[in-house]
């Protein structure tokens, strides 16, 4: 992780001035995560090493200050990442947040793992979103509030490993595609229905999803046959998932990941 103090910089009076508040998290935290509920409440996530563990926290912005951060979770073989980072969100009171954790020796073998709240302080214990069990990537996950339950959309790296061969490195090039899915969870972390959302993707780019006035919908980078890497969008109608279409053609062309 790198060494570096969290800090919010929250505006007075107008976009010129500010002042930071330091939060409660440690010397060397990384991997910050800001979420707002429905009623306005803001939350932030991190997470912080001490010796050999990692520990997933999370403090509630109180009007002039944060609160006195609350351990969501805390373990030994994550998989931390600048780009690729945990998360949590809140619906109507209840809590949902994702870590991923190593499933194999591979670079890129690490899973989804959910855990909940109806508290925001006890929580459950950790849950594979995805049931494929591949020693594969899974992870650039987005979590939005949808109903009474939880939208979660993720890459998922389970084609990418090939029968019989092992856990092999799919970011050497010889591989099959990422795939984008996306599963409704509810509060106690029971999966409601599951999508494979988009069969060819790239690699690692995070996903987004937001609630719009006609159903959710989930942005993430596509990949086609030609390594042509434009950002698309697909949403939630009727129960089914459009057909994914590009928001914009930039015709990106690049055959390896983006730097």
């Amino acid at each position: 992780m790198s060494r570096i103090f969290i800090f919010l910089l929250v505006a007075i009076t107008a976009c010129s001035d500010h002042k930071e508040i330091k939060t409660p998290a440690a010397t060397g935290s990384a991997e910050p995560f800001l979420f707002t509920d429905e009623v306005g409440q803001a939350y932030l996530s991190w997470l912080e090493k001490q010796d050999t563990i990692t520990y997933f926290k999370y403090a509630t912005w109180k009007g002039d200050g944060w609160s006195e951060p609350v351990v969501i979770a805390s373990g030994i073989k994550w998989f931390v990442n600048w780009a690729d980072y945990p998360m949590l969100a809140v619906n109507k009171g209840k809590f949902i947040a994702h870590f991923l954790a190593k499933s194999g020796d591979g670079t890129f073998a690490y899973d989804v793992n959910l855990v909940t709240s109806a508290n925001g302080t006890d929580w459950s214990s950790p849950g594979v979103i995805h049931d494929d069990q591949k020693q594969a990537e899974h992870g650039f996950v987005s979590l939005l509030p949808y109903g009474d339950n939880f939208l979660v959309a993720w890459l998922d790296g389970r084609n990418t490993v090939m029968e019989g061969m092992g856990n092999m490195d799919h970011h050497s090039g010889h591989h099959g595609t990422m795939t984008l899915r996306a599963a409704v969870i509810d509060t106690q972390g029971n999966k409601l229905s599951e999508w494979e959302l988009d069969s060819r993707t790239c690699d690692c780019c995070q996903t987004a999803a937001a609630n719009t006035l006609n159903g959710p919908v989930v942005v993430y980078r596509d990949r086609s046959e030609d390594e042509i890497r434009d950002i698309a969008i697909t949403r939630l109608v009727n129960n089914e998932w459009t057909v994914p279409e590009v928001i914009y053609t930039d015709d990106w062309k690049i055959a390896g990941l983006p730097g």
